[in-house]
């Protein structure tokens, strides 16, 4: 055949140019370790198991963030304070409530929330965002704003 000198050459050319071939074990056959690459993943005795909270590709699943808020809102006042729980007083829905001198009460609800102090007429005075977690606050003796309690 013609063909056998041209495939002589092509087979043995990485032996010529001082090569070598490498194969790597199939799977399952118990070859060297260490040599070539493999399919299996590594043993481990470390780091979470599926159960634990993980996808399959192994990746901790971050916990999800809670939009949940718990104030506790003192009133230092010397006098009762209007409130407006809501977006923006009075242009948009919420609820009026109040808070009498000297007295603490504790709201809860999806954060962020905004709590105002609102005049005679319900116009929004100061405000106070709540975001997720627990907080205490203060209305201020001037009754027009809020503070750290």
């Amino acid at each position: 055949m013609k063909l056998l000198p041209l495939v002589l050459p092509l087979a043995l050319a990485p032996l010529a140019l001082g090569g070598c071939f490498l194969f790597a074990p199939a799977k399952g056959t118990g070859g060297p370790t260490g040599v070539g690459p493999t399919n299996e993943p590594a043993p481990s005795s470390a780091g979470p198991s599926v159960s634990e909270g993980t996808t399959s590709g192994g990746a901790a699943q971050p916990e999800p963030q809670s939009t949940h808020y718990s104030l506790s809102l003192h009133n230092s006042c010397k006098q009762t304070v209007k409130l407006f729980i809501g977006e923006k007083p009075p242009f948009s829905s919420g609820t009026n409530t109040s808070l009498s001198s000297n007295t603490t009460t504790s709201y809860s609800g999806s954060a962020p929330e905004n709590i105002w102090i609102v005049d005679d007429s319900g116009k929004p005075m100061s405000s106070y965002t709540a975001h997720p977690g627990s907080q205490t606050m203060q209305i201020l003796e001037s009754c027009t704003g809020f503070s750290t309690y």
